[in-house]
């Protein structure tokens, strides 16, 4: 059955954490026929009759060779809802990217969108088309070419433009290869029990080797708690290390399940001399090489 492909969940989970959206306001793929596009696999385009060999065609194949040669049964598109303030600085900056040619857009087929609340417009890499019904006034649509799964939530791709426009920070690649740096060092801020912070990972993606989370307490004196958890980016989730203590100086470092799309990082309310465990704790993701 049609199924969301692990870039895009990552790509999902991404957006979900920085807009606190609804997972159904970031859909990637439509759980019954719905008159074909992106959202849809071979399997559902097949049950209308769209797919290569049936009664009827769907552009979302056969007007490009990327398209036919990369169908399959995973939905190649993403919907960012317009419930959050930045909706529309996000949106024409996904734009902006498509029309100067930022490679991190090569994989893009079209943006459905509104400019300005009250027109929808498409932008086409192939030119086909240029406008859309007016639910874009309310989400904006991005579509993939179908042999890009797999590579969408890379550093050098989508999702390494959507932190750019979210954070203010470009993701660094490695040199001389496809290879992304990782996560740059993070701190997790003094405060009390609770912190939760999801990170996108992106292990064992094509071209990639292990990944690993390294940990470090580099506050004098002080006491980190933490409970790290990993999720392949459904809504799920997995332990990866669910208690430990990281005193002052301590660096620990924990290899990454193949497929981790995001991780959790959270406080445990453990004591330590009758107060919480706290202290400045760094964190950073980096990628061993095939």
């Amino acid at each position: 059955m049609t199924y969301a492909p692990d870039d895009l969940k990552a790509v999902q989970t991404y957006c979900r954490n920085v807009t606190g959206q609804s997972w159904e306001s970031l859909g990637i793929i439509h759980s019954t026929p719905q008159g074909g596009g992106y959202h849809e696999g071979r399997d559902l385009l097949a049950a209308a009759g769209r797919a290569p060999g049936g009664f009827a065609t769907d552009y979302s194949w056969v007007e490009a060779a990327r398209d036919l040669n990369g169908l399959d049964d995973a939905g190649s598109a993403f919907d960012l809802g317009g419930g959050f303030a930045r909706f529309r600085e996000i949106t024409l900056g996904i734009v902006s990217a498509c029309e100067r040619g930022d490679p991190r857009t090569n994989d893009v087929r079209e943006v459905i969108y509104t400019p300005d609340g009250y027109s929808v417009r498409r932008w086409d890499r192939l030119g086909r088309r240029d406008s859309g019904d007016d639910s874009h006034l309310y989400h904006t649509h991005i579509s993939f070419f179908r042999d890009s799964e797999g590579r969408r939530a890379n550093a050098d791709n989508f999702l390494g433009l959507l932190i750019q426009l979210f954070e203010g920070r470009a993701v660094q690649t490695e040199e001389d290869d496809d290879m992304p740096a990782g996560i740059p060092t993070t701190e997790i801020p003094l405060s009390g029990v609770g912190s939760f912070t999801i990170w996108p990972v992106n292990s064992g993606a094509a071209g990639y080797g292990p990944a690993w989370l390294n940990l470090c307490n580099d506050t004098l004196g002080q006491t980190y708690g933490l409970r790290i958890w990993g999720t392949p980016g459904d809504g799920s989730f997995f332990p990866i290390q669910e208690s430990v203590k990281i005193d002052s100086g301590v660096r620990v470092s924990y290899t990454l399940p193949t497929g981790t799309a995001a991780l959790s990082i959270a406080r445990i309310p453990a004591q330590d001399g009758g107060q919480p465990y706290q202290g400045q704790l760094t964190f950073s993701v980096e990628y061993g090489r095939r």
